[in-house]
């Protein structure tokens, strides 16, 4: 669960950078 949560984290800041990039 812990692993699941830190995935999507992950997943979450790299389309938070990409969206800030555009």
């Amino acid at each position: 669960m812990y692993i699941f949560f830190c995935q999507c984290n992950v997943i979450f800041t790299l389309l938070d950078t990409l969206q800030n990039k555009s």
